[in-house]
């Protein structure tokens, strides 16, 4: 929701529009003012844009029921449904946790579509009511194109799932995070760590402690030219105030957790121990060599 222009709560859920969301809301009126409805009505030019406009809000309109289908069944299943967000290429509802029975989740996928199909008979029985039917336009094969990408992103969930299942933190998480003292200065942090390797994320251990946690984000929050007089240990969040997960949490689970805080490494933590970090490149690469290999 960071990269997007908030509309409001329904039912308690946060809508919001991401800023690529717009494109297709220009690409469809224009698409439709300036083609579709030259070549098949005579109408004042105004009229078209107007008819292209309210047709894009339909659109939205169509998706956001979608997405509500989904989150309505959800939320009376007792999971929460933190946000709904529109992209180009659809609409995805945040829900906070996977459903722990197949039942329900079957019920939650299946309400999105089926709130599409409802919409779909009655656009096709008001075209059919219509005084003066036309040609089934553009419009209706722009929905259709625009609700099956918004179904897809339940299906590409669904399927993520599938290939995280019985995958725990420990099995992926990196162990070799170089340790940084709380001293050491942000300018020397990224001169002599980050910019030497891959790693974004470092802990910072003191006699054999983990004290906290120094991120590539955290520096980028400090002024350049204050980093030569900021210390990690200044700059860091503590490992009691850190984002962390478990050694055997299901490695859905951990995405679904960094997608819903908005971080891009966890550390993995047991009983106070930190033994290891998972990042989302961590998890992509995972995915892509099981698809390499066919597993």
């Amino acid at each position: 929701m960071r990269n997007s222009v908030r509309l409001g709560r329904i039912l308690g859920i946060e809508i919001g529009l991401d800023y690529s969301w717009f494109i297709i809301f220009a690409l469809v009126t224009w698409s439709l003012a300036a083609h579709y409805f030259p070549m098949n009505y005579r109408w004042p030019p105004s009229t078209y844009w107007a008819v292209g406009v309210i047709t894009s809000l339909l659109f939205f309109v169509s998706v956001l029921a979608h997405e509500l289908g989904h989150s309505v069944v959800a939320i009376r299943r007792g999971i929460p449904v933190k946000a709904i967000t529109f992209f180009i290429f659809g609409g995805m509802a945040q829900i906070s946790k996977e459903p722990e029975r197949p039942h329900d989740e079957f019920l939650i996928a299946i309400a999105g579509p089926a709130v599409s199909v409802a919409l779909g008979l009655l656009f096709q029985a008001l075209y059919l009511g219509a005084p003066s039917p036309a040609q089934p336009t553009a419009a209706l094969a722009f929905i259709g194109w625009f609700l099956e990408n918004a179904a897809s992103g339940s299906y590409q969930q669904i399927a993520l799932r599938q290939q995280l299942m019985g995958v725990r933190a420990r099995e992926i998480m990196m162990t070799d995070c170089p340790h940084v003292p709380r001293s050491l200065t942000l300018h020397q942090l990224v001169y002599e760590y980050i910019l030497k390797g891959p790693r974004r994320c470092f802990p910072v251990v003191e006699d054999g402690r983990v004290l906290g946690i120094i991120t590539l984000h955290h520096v980028k929050e400090i002024p350049q030219e204050r980093w030569a007089m900021t210390t990690v240990g200044q700059a860091m969040t503590p490992l009691e105030q850190t984002k962390k997960v478990r050694p055997d949490q299901d490695l859905f689970e951990v995405l679904e957790f960094m997608t819903a805080e908005d971080v891009n490494q966890v550390p993995v933590v047991d009983d106070g121990r930190l033994l290891g970090m998972v990042s989302r490149d961590r998890v992509l690469a995972f995915l892509a060599t099981r698809a390499e290999l066919g597993v």
